[in-house]
């Protein structure tokens, strides 16, 4: 049986065990897409299919996109990795801490060693006003609400802390700390040396010329028919929360956008950025976790697996409604791409993502 044949066996299955909506999938090789699929509802009220047009917030795979919009800076002459990231701030400065904050670069946000604090930043209802990113960095966000608070509770998060400012809260340097509020910093270097809005400065110089023009960091019209529903895991509809940690996980796309994105990074990055950069953004820079006995490391804005002589470069999303994961074998050319419109679904991607690498 193909893998194609097997995913529309087994992915309809999935999607009724973990009480899922929707999905969509894309499978990659020779850095092109061979297939992509969707299944399930966008929309379970109106009975709204999900389709190829159909637009996920990807969440935190926000952060390996706002890595290349780092990297093209950097390749302008207009930042240096590891240079003191306050040296290009203009609007803010980080609060006062026990440790050199010349010791917090670029390089170290990018790949969670900065020594910045962890708390989430989980979205404000889509009626909310407009926030700018140092409001987020300090902590000036409406408390969570009781869907939000919920989640947090679920995934062992303290919903007190979701709305702290930034701070050094560790050594720069010392170790792996996965920061929200780190890439939320990045968002603000990028909007002070550009002199645009970040979602204006990323869609014109990383999502556009990739061939990517319906993605955005713009929050959408929550009357965009275009949108998918977010839901939680237990199959209750959520309020489209409105990320204004763009960086962190504000990106909204659809499959085929994912899939643009994953292969460019096969392709080396496609004179968006230099191969250079790309194989910058993709080498290993320290020790980040273990999961189920398989030892993850932090690059800059991604994460890679290594296995063998072959490298899995990926990163995974997840906030109140959406679940996503990308993954690419710059050895081989192949990627896999997921994009689930529910909480709850974790296992699905990770079961098929581990059948995936078998036939690979």
């Amino acid at each position: 049986m193909s893998f194609a044949a097997y995913l529309d066996q087994k992915v309809p299955q999935l999607l009724a065990r973990d009480n899922l909506p929707g999905a969509a999938i894309a499978l990659i090789e020779d850095a092109s897409p061979t297939l992509i699929r969707t299944w399930g509802q966008a929309d379970k009220l109106n009975k709204k299919e999900i389709d190829r047009c159909t637009l996920f917030n990807v969440a935190s795979i926000s952060k390996a996109v706002t890595s290349w919009g780092v990297i093209k800076l950097v390749e302008q002459g207009k930042l240096a990795l590891d240079s003191p990231v306050e040296a290009y701030l203009r609007k803010w400065r980080l609060p006062a801490s026990p440790y050199d904050h010349d010791q917090i670069t670029t390089r170290r946000l990018l790949s969670h060693t900065a020594g910045l604090n962890t708390e989430g930043v989980k979205g404000v209802a889509a009626t909310s006003p407009h926030f700018s990113t140092t409001a987020v960095l300090e902590g000036r966000l409406p408390a969570l609400d009781k869907l939000q608070q919920q989640y947090c509770r679920q995934w062992d998060i303290d919903p007190a802390r979701d709305r702290d400012p930034a701070s050094v809260k560790f050594p720069p340097g010392e170790a792996f700390h996965y920061s929200n509020i780190g890439f939320t910093l990045l968002q603000l270097l990028i909007e002070d040396i550009s002199g645009r809005n970040f979602a204006d400065f990323m869609q014109a110089e990383i999502l556009d010329p990739l061939g990517m023009g319906t993605a955005s960091f713009m929050p959408p019209d929550p009357a965009n028919p275009s949108v998918a529903t977010a839901y939680g895991s237990e199959g209750v509809a959520l309020s489209n929360y409105r990320h204004v940690a763009l960086a962190a996980a504000g990106l909204y796309c659809t499959i085929d956008n994912l899939a643009r994105f994953a292969c460019a990074e096969l392709a080396g990055g496609e004179e968006v950025i230099s191969r250079q950069g790309m194989a910058a953004l993709f080498e290993r820079q320290c020790y980040a976790e273990s999961l189920e006995g398989m030892d993850f490391d932090a690059a800059l804005g991604h994460f890679r697996l290594d296995i063998g002589d072959n490298c899995f470069v990926h990163h995974t999303g997840g906030v109140p409604g959406w679940r996503s994961v990308y993954g690419v074998i710059p050895q081989t050319g192949h990627g896999f791409c997921a994009l689930i419109n529910s909480d709850g679904g974790n296992q699905f991607w990770i079961e098929l993502v581990q059948a995936w690498a078998g036939t690979i």
